[in-house]
């Protein structure tokens, strides 16, 4: 690996990702979803963020169960539990004395609410914590906050797009 293989697969993940955002409905989306955030999980596990890494690897097992499909109460069951254990695991790790941590719960859960309630709001409200939690990740040093940062402004827009479309 090179010194900045987790970067390179983490903006990869991205990129994939992002296409699948353009592909509302397609069958085929999932499937960007589920390769971006595997690619996501791994270039946060090899940039050593354990936050990013569990947050994409609960999305990745999401995209999962949609492939697989799971009957939707099922699958929302086992999101809210992984986040519930992820929540619990990172404040055992003392991940809640870092106050910039909150951004990244807030968010977490937002996107737990949107994507198994289907509301587009909670959605936006996921993304613009995730983005403040990123941006705060990478003015530390992480660059893989960047990564997370981008992501997430891109994830706010197209949730707030679709949350105007549904208006009209």
């Amino acid at each position: 690996m090179t010194k900045y293989s987790d970067i390179i697969v983490g903006i990869i993940g991205l990129i994939i990702f992002c296409i699948g955002t353009l592909l509302p409905g397609a069958p085929i989306q999932i499937y960007f979803f589920f390769v971006g955030a595997l690619l996501l999980t791994l270039s946060s596990y090899l940039s050593k963020n354990l936050f990013f890494a569990l947050l994409e690897g609960i999305v990745s097992i999401g995209a999962l169960l949609s492939i697989l499909s799971v009957a939707t109460d099922i699958k929302g069951i086992v999101i809210v539990v992984l986040v519930v254990v992820t929540i619990i695991y990172l404040a055992k790790k003392g991940m809640l004395k870092d106050k910039n941590f909150i951004n990244g719960i807030i968010g977490l859960v937002f996107l737990v609410v949107g994507a198994v309630f289907y509301m587009p709001i909670g959605l936006i409200i996921s993304g613009v914590f995730l983005s403040i939690y990123a941006l705060v990740v990478f003015k530390r040093g992480e660059k893989i906050g960047m990564v997370f940062f981008v992501l997430n402004v891109i994830f706010t827009i197209t949730s707030l797009l679709g949350f105007i479309k549904t208006l009209h």
